[in-house]
């Protein structure tokens, strides 16, 4: 058991270092770029200085077009990755709903009978909620925190999940899900 979570972990490690580098080489990439256009305006404003008031504001003024048009290549590649991004989301086929405190997530997916779990590691990748789960076995994986809150033992608060409505009882790794269900995790009194 304890070889399979550290081949985990070094799995887990490899994917982080890869993922780095190809954000690194990426974000090099567009700081070239960037450069290049600053250069672009650098250049303009190092040229001979003009002699009258009326090329001093034509000069000017094309400086700030120059400038504009890298702030417009700029946003215009963050609409770009974001719209690919919420393309990509919206065209998985089936979607739930996980209601964490105040939080409502809308998380689509691709196939019916997905596990709790993996629509929770897919959240937690997605976006900025945590949790952490214990392994029961045949029971399956229950969790004892979520987002930094953490079961208590001693006031018996305990952190459930409703399905539809209903009190589960198996774990998150057993559980199956369908398009439609709803998710409700409580911090709450519990007997189990």
């Amino acid at each position: 058991m304890q070889k399979i979570k550290w081949q985990y972990h070094l799995i887990f490690l490899t994917i982080l270092v890869i993922v780095s580098v190809f954000l690194f080489y990426y974000q090099e990439k567009d700081n070239n770029n960037i450069k290049q256009e600053i250069n672009k305006v650098e250049i303009l404003n190092t040229k001979e200085e003009p002699k009258n008031e009326e090329t001093k504001i034509k000069k000017f003024q094309e400086n700030k077009i120059l400038e504009k048009e890298i702030i417009i290549k700029k946003l215009e590649k963050i609409v770009t990755t974001t719209d690919e991004q919420k393309t990509e989301e919206q065209s998985l086929p089936f979607s739930t709903t996980i209601k964490i405190a105040d939080n409502n997530y809308q998380i689509n997916f691709e196939e019916e009978n997905i596990t709790l779990e993996e629509l929770m590691n897919k959240l937690q990748r997605e976006s900025n909620f945590t949790y952490h789960t214990i392994d029961y076995g045949s029971m399956g994986k229950f969790v004892d925190e979520i987002n930094e809150i953490k079961n208590d033992n001693k006031q018996g608060k305990y952190w459930v999940y409703y399905l539809n409505g209903v009190s589960a009882k198996a774990g998150i790794s057993i559980q199956k899900i369908n398009s439609g269900d709803n998710i409700e995790w409580k911090y709450e009194n519990s007997t189990f």
